[in-house]
């Protein structure tokens, strides 16, 4: 089982070491679940067996690279965005991590990235909870307005199937550099 190291950046800040705590309490519950369903959906593992995460202020989440801690906001207005959020952040960690890369220039790659995960993280979301749950999450990351391509990728993904994306995420899995931009 991957085991995720959850810690506040500033251990003197009790809204951090709240939130580090709701983050702990989330992984305990649906951690297995989640390296389960992704495995299923993906025929992944995870390469990195510890993974750390240090919560800090605000909004703003980042998965981090293998040695670097992935970042997760403290100010999420509930639970299970923050255990969307958690999800968002370890599907990014499994593709990295398995060297699944895009050929594609800086300028897009976020894009294509969330693109290839979007090819499965919808569907983790309703295998950890439920298809309201994963509708909203989906809402939740459109209404970023920092995050444009959040949207255009959505729309990519779930304009497939459930087993279209499966299938998709199979190809590029086994010819790990590949160009989804079609």
């Amino acid at each position: 089982m991957l085991k995720l190291v959850i810690k506040p950046q500033d251990e003197e800040n009790f809204e951090l070491r709240l939130a580090a705590y709701a983050y702990q309490r989330l992984w305990a519950e649906y951690g297995e679940h989640i390296v389960d369903s992704f495995r299923t959906l993906t025929d992944l593992d995870f390469k990195q067996k510890e993974i750390t995460a240090v919560i800090i202020p605000g909004r703003a989440s980042k998965s981090g690279k293998t040695g670097i801690p992935m970042t997760l906001g403290a100010d999420y207005p509930d639970n299970d965005r923050k255990l969307g959020v958690l999800t968002h952040e370890l599907a990014h960690r499994l593709v990295n991590g398995n060297k699944i890369w895009t050929k594609d220039d800086s300028r897009t790659i976020n894009y294509i990235e969330h693109r290839r995960i979007y090819l499965f993280l919808y569907d983790a979301w309703c295998d950890i909870k439920d298809q309201t749950y994963a509708d909203a999450q989906v809402i939740h990351e459109k209404e970023k307005n920092y995050t444009a391509f959040y949207e255009k990728a959505w729309d990519w993904a779930l304009r497939l199937s459930p087993r279209q994306r499966r299938n998709t995420f199979k190809r590029i899995r086994y010819r790990r550099k590949v160009n989804i931009n079609s």
